[in-house]
């Protein structure tokens, strides 16, 4: 979680946080938020880099929100970083300069308060807690390790399609519920008739079948009402950023 570090021409060279390619430790504070290059000697270059949220990102939020779910940022980035993107984003709640292992133990402690956990992640560093969360998220566009811890894959890039996941999920739940009170209220009252003979073997084969017709048109309409988002959703081979 804090960098690469390799051998050229026997000089040996690092990559990553500063905080973990100074060996002597950080004295200026201008690198706390820098990607910095540095050997045994010190700094050779220190990379400063913008973030850009993802599109549909505050709209992602402020739905979930919405729908009474608490949001927080676990990252392995800058505090300064995190903060400036949990402000663009109105989430109260975040953590900066996580490592992988920091980010489990947040996902234990939450879990230890009986919290069932969405993670959303792209990146290698996500995969442990990705695949330790309750539903776990990640584009096509992120880290092959990321999509095979996750549960859902966006084909998109756009967040705000969380939101719809979200609701063809429940609607998957609803009609799930629907077709099996379905089912065994249809059981219940034909089944005795048919085996007592006073339904006809032919009359009991057509109840079955339109019983079962009447099933797959009311799964059919799960998602019907988000098409724009349908196809972005596709399942991981099976999400903290």
């Amino acid at each position: 979680g804090g960098g690469l570090e390799g051998i050229i021409d026997g000089r040996k060279l690092r990559l990553g946080h500063a905080g973990f390619a100074l060996t002597a430790g950080v004295a200026d504070t201008s690198l706390d938020d820098a990607v910095v290059l540095a050997d045994d000697s010190g700094v050779i270059a220190a990379f400063h880099l913008t973030e850009r949220l993802r599109p549909g990102a505050k709209a992602a939020v402020d739905a979930l929100v919405a729908d009474g779910l608490s949001i927080e940022i676990c990252s392995g980035d800058a505090p300064t970083k995190v903060a400036a993107a949990a402000a663009q984003l109105g989430i109260k709640h975040w953590h900066a300069r996580l490592r992988p292992a920091d980010k489990l133990a947040r996902l234990s402690a939450l879990h230890a308060d009986g919290a069932r956990v969405i993670v959303v992640g792209d990146g290698i560093n996500d995969a442990p807690i990705l695949a330790a969360a309750d539903v776990a998220v990640s584009f096509a566009s992120g880290a092959d390790l990321a999509q095979a811890s996750s549960d859902i894959v966006l084909a998109g890039d756009r967040l705000d399609a969380l939101g719809c996941a979200r609701r063809i999920a429940r609607e998957t739940l609803r009609v799930l519920r629907q077709n099996q009170r379905w089912a065994l209220a249809y059981n219940l009252l034909a089944v005795p008739f048919a085996a007592l003979g006073f339904v006809p073997p032919w009359l009991a084969a057509i109840g079955m079948s339109a019983s079962s017709l009447v099933v797959v048109l009311n799964a059919l309409r799960i998602g019907r009402e988000q098409p724009r988002y349908t196809a972005a959703l596709r399942p991981a081979v099976g999400v903290g950023r």
